[in-house]
């Protein structure tokens, strides 16, 4: 789409000819149709076979495709249809077929290299050579920015572990606890808050401006759209999950958390505190919060209650969490080591420092 999309822009009268149905495009379907809403043609099922000279231009052989079972990316397999060949006389043909990495810079540096790119160790992406790290679509070839991002990440780390003369040795990998299978009723849970809201619109170059000029045509989101925007990420993990106290220690004993595997907690959420969240599953007994609540003179704070597998923890008489923890919730939520009670504005990133995507700015 952005070779159609410069080539139009150029001058060219443009068609585009793909070997697959409009599903199977493996691009953001905006970009297809800002390129139709532009002016370039798009003929599906087809693929070129031949080209060669013909008078002063070119002639492409194309064959009609049916797609068949998928293959190893997933999407349906395009195969010929016998007979269905037919030509397209053009001037020129772009063979945009997909991007790569130029592997020749970094060879003759001396750094080696794979099939996809530069090699590098996925722990802390480091390469053969001392002081040299690389990530990215220069090591994985075409792919997501997010992955480029925790790229980022881990050679951030990396970086600074080499700089101050320690073992590089990459993030720290936590203990993993995933939850088993969920049913619908927990599963409401995880989305009875959520709050459905449109997606806020980019101004967008107009069309005439858009065919005489190479300018940005999504100009970005303002300060408020961009809070207004980040409003509507889910928050899909554990508020807790890059500083629980129990995966650190899990961590750091080699713990393997499915060695004795148990009935599962069911996944229960308590939202009755304005405040905080409370997941008795998450729980683990460490009484940190019935200790804060008492010392802080809670009127009736919170208590450990049941016995054997039942245990938990709950305001007595059972009273609301928002009549337990009037004064302390904060400083409990805090305190909690898994999460089981935390801050309504903590998302699942838990960065240090940070206030939460709801947080204000």
């Amino acid at each position: 789409m952005d070779s159609a999309r410069t080539a139009w822009r150029l001058g060219a009268q443009v068609q585009v000819l793909y070997r697959r149905s409009r599903q199977e495009m493996p691009c953001l379907m905006e970009e297809v149709e800002g390129a139709e809403e532009e002016g370039v043609g798009l003929e599906l099922l087809v693929a070129p076979t031949r080209i060669e000279r013909h008078g002063d231009g070119l002639r492409l052989t194309c064959q009609r495709m049916q797609l068949g079972e998928p293959d190893a990316s997933g999407r349906r397999r395009p195969l010929p249809i016998p007979g269905s060949e037919f030509e397209h006389e053009c001037d020129s043909v772009i063979a945009a077929v997909g991007q790569g990495v130029e592997r020749e810079l970094a060879q003759s540096e001396g750094i080696e290299v794979t099939a996809w790119g530069v090699k590098a160790d996925p722990q802390t992406l480091a390469t053969n050579l001392p002081g040299v790290f690389a990530g990215g679509d220069a090591v994985l070839g075409a792919d997501l920015a997010v992955r480029a991002v925790a790229a980022g990440r881990i050679a951030a780390t990396s970086i600074d572990q080499h700089l101050a003369g320690q073992p590089v040795t990459g993030l720290r990998e936590l203990t993993v606890f995933a939850m088993r299978r969920i049913d619908d009723e927990e599963r409401a849970v995880i989305f009875r808050d959520i709050e459905k809201t449109e997606r806020v619109a980019t101004p967008r170059l107009d069309l005439e401006r858009r065919l005489d000029s190479f300018g940005e045509i999504d100009s970005g989101l303002g300060d408020e759209q961009a809070r207004q925007e980040a409003l509507r990420c889910l928050s899909c993990g554990c508020a807790k999950a890059g500083g629980c106290g129990l995966r650190g220690l899990a961590t750091d004993y080699g713990i393997d958390p499915y060695r004795f595997l148990g009935r599962r907690r069911r996944l229960e959420r308590d939202t009755s505190h304005p405040e905080i969240d409370y997941e008795p599953g998450k729980c683990i007994m460490c009484d940190a919060c019935v200790r804060i609540a008492a010392e802080a003179g809670e009127e009736l704070g919170v208590s450990i209650v049941g016995r054997g597998f039942d245990v938990g923890v709950a305001v007595p008489f059972g009273k609301p969490l928002s009549e337990g923890l009037r004064a302390t919730a904060r400083r409990c939520a805090e305190a909690c080591p898994t999460g089981a009670l935390a801050l309504r504005t903590t998302r699942a990133c838990d960065l240090a420092g940070c206030g939460g995507c709801r947080a204000p700015v």
